[in-house]
């Protein structure tokens, strides 16, 4: 498949989207679609957001600090990370679906 779409079902060597990685998923993904797609360009800097959340949150060594997850993130950070998610969700139903 061919165009954006090709991207959000398979990668250029047709492995699930579910085996990319962060980046590919959330910055990478809507730099890539922006080009076909320009509302989301729109979306790159909440993107950034998530891959940083995700990357502490899954690797806790990476926060400055010793501080676990728990210690660093608090509800708002939360709260901004679900916009973020839903602003891209919604964006991508938008645009599969019409």
């Amino acid at each position: 498949m061919t165009g954006w779409r090709g991207l959000y079902q398979n990668d250029s060597k047709g492995s699930d989207c579910s085996a990319k990685t962060p980046e590919s998923l959330h910055y990478g993904l809507t730099r890539e679609v922006g080009a076909f797609e320009p509302s989301f360009q729109e979306l790159k800097s909440g993107a950034k957001v998530l891959d940083s959340a995700y990357i502490m949150a899954r690797y806790p060594d990476s926060i400055v600090g010793n501080l676990t997850p728990s210690e660093y993130y608090d509800r708002e950070d939360a709260g901004e990370c679900i916009e973020y998610a839903d602003s891209i969700c919604t964006a991508v139903r938008r645009t599969l679906f019409g």
